[in-house]
């Protein structure tokens, strides 16, 4: 459900304007890639191979090909700096991205079993199964923001030995997606996100967004039924969570959020003592709050009073 959702997500996207404020962070190097074969019942079928990734894909432009390794590879890059030190797998991250839906249907329907019939339900979208994902191709900017969303939800499948908080999870894979190029290099800047702005903005003026309590409570299989503008304050909404950990009050919290993360990576997360017996990947929607209490040294109500008044900050700069 994550990942369907994750793409409702792709017109927002295409739609925001193109004002970005400074600070975009970039890789500093082109990574190496090479070709290798697929299957050859794709047209121009190819794998490509970088340091961290094998893209599997029948795109034939070759500047496509390479700004998706690029993409990628950056964005591994970014995953990493949210909590650093974290050892990572060495074993390859595989990604599939079609140049169709039909491709991409076909593909769906042969390697995902029962879970089919849902995915094949996107008409513009992606899914993340375990450390894997699949797309097909919606014009640049819509793939490159997908590609950089599911990425981080394979890194965390990947390289995280407990989960983290669905809410959260969700928030930091939308601080990936407005992707822009200086050359061949991919950039990022997490605060853009206009479209996420005005939802948000509206989600504040009209009173209809979680309390923080709630939004923390909730994953996206709880609200793929919702009416299409409570799915957008969702994820509006997660993104200014993420946003608050990270940059509110001049990264007050950032430290303890890395902290958080590379406890939840390396499988040591807090639990209070009345779900101390809860696996580190097994999901309490009790969890998510107590360990955010924990990590900031401050009660909920505290952390919610604060995260709102972030929220009008990031709306104030609304287009």
């Amino acid at each position: 459900m994550r990942s369907i959702l994750s793409f409702a997500l792709v017109l927002l996207i295409a739609t925001g304007c193109a004002t970005r404020p400074p600070g975009p962070s970039a890789p500093s190097a082109v990574a190496t890639m090479r070709h290798e074969p697929w299957d050859l019942k794709y047209p121009h079928s190819t794998c490509l191979v970088s340091p961290h990734y094998r893209i599997y894909t029948d795109i034939d432009d070759p500047d496509t090909l390479d700004q998706l390794t690029q993409l990628m590879e950056g964005a591994f890059r970014q995953y990493q700096l949210l909590a650093p030190g974290i050892p990572l797998s060495k074993q390859a991250l595989r990604s599939y991205i079609f140049a169709g839906r039909e491709q991409w249907a076909a593909f769906t329907a042969k390697n995902t079993g029962a879970d089919a019939p849902i995915y094949l339900k996107i008409s513009r979208g992606a899914y993340t199964v375990d450390d894997w994902f699949v797309a097909f191709w919606l014009g640049d900017r819509g793939t490159f923001a997908v590609a950089a969303h599911e990425g981080w939800h394979q890194f965390v499948a990947r390289n995280y030995a407990g989960r983290i908080p669905p809410a959260i999870e969700e928030g930091i894979a939308c601080m990936f997606e407005d992707v822009e190029w200086k050359g061949r290099l991919p950039q990022w800047n997490i605060g853009a996100a206009p479209s996420r702005r005005r939802v948000l903005a509206s989600a504040m003026t009209t009173g209809n967004r979680w309390p923080l309590e709630k939004l923390l409570r909730l994953h996206a299989g709880d609200v793929i039924g919702l009416p299409r503008q409570q799915i957008d304050t969702f994820y509006a909404q997660t993104w200014a969570l993420a946003m608050f950990l990270r940059e509110a009050e001049d990264g007050r919290y950032r430290s303890a959020f890395q902290r958080y993360l590379a406890d939840i990576a390396a499988g040591q997360a807090y639990r209070p003592a009345e779900l101390s017996s809860l696996g580190q990947r097994e999901w309490n929607p009790a969890v998510a709050g107590a360990q955010l209490a924990h990590y900031l040294n401050l009660p909920l109500s505290e952390i919610d009073t604060r995260y709102q008044r972030y929220c009008r900050t990031l709306t104030d700069s609304a287009d």
